[in-house]
């Protein structure tokens, strides 16, 4: 048990596969399951790529109750939102930022939430940030698309802002964006 613990706090051990993808001349936007080997099946990612240098994703964890779901999500934030800036097909910064929830309805409508899923210093340290057009976009395209079962996403509508967790821009890190997004 110890073990499995250990091997959650030290990396994330996400999953991807795309269940619908829709494309345009402007925009591709994709609809993935994610899940792990540690934790099974976590939620569902909406990736919206508007080709013009920026993609951006929404990861929704669909057990908000469930701590390990929340551990084995990138930088074991749960639910959040990826911003990814590429040249061609090399992505040149990563940026991860964390929901701010109405945190009152939220504890009311998950009564068993864990604390880091909603809570920590990054609300003390990080401005919040309100939601934009994009934001709105990436949860309307996700109600509109997705169809996994048993997904919890209503607190999806509780969110009031992002902060800013953490912005990677070191060139010795750079990668294709195929093999992140893995879109089709």
């Amino acid at each position: 048990m110890w073990l499995i613990i250990a091997l959650l706090l030290n990396f994330s051990c996400m999953n991807y596969t795309t269940t619908r993808v829709t494309k345009t001349d402007l925009e591709k936007i994709s609809i993935q399951n994610f899940y792990s080997p540690c934790c099974g099946s976590c939620g569902e990612r909406i990736v919206i790529d508007q080709l013009k240098g920026k993609q951006y994703s929404l990861l929704i964890n669909c057990k908000v109750e469930d701590e390990y779901s929340t551990l084995c999500t990138p930088m074991r934030l749960g639910t959040q939102k990826l911003v990814l800036e590429y040249e061609r097909e090399k992505i040149i910064s990563e940026t991860y930022y964390k929901p701010v929830y109405d945190t009152n309805t939220l504890k009311k409508m998950f009564p068993l939430i864990n604390k880091m899923e909603y809570y920590d210093s990054t609300l003390f340290s990080n401005p919040v940030l309100p939601l934009d057009g994009i934001d709105t976009l990436l949860i309307n395209s996700f109600y509109r698309s997705s169809k996994k079962e048993g997904c919890s996403s209503q607190h999806l509508k509780l969110i009031t802002g992002f902060i800013l967790v953490k912005k990677e821009t070191d060139k010795k890190d750079i990668y294709n964006k195929k093999e992140k997004f893995k879109l089709k």
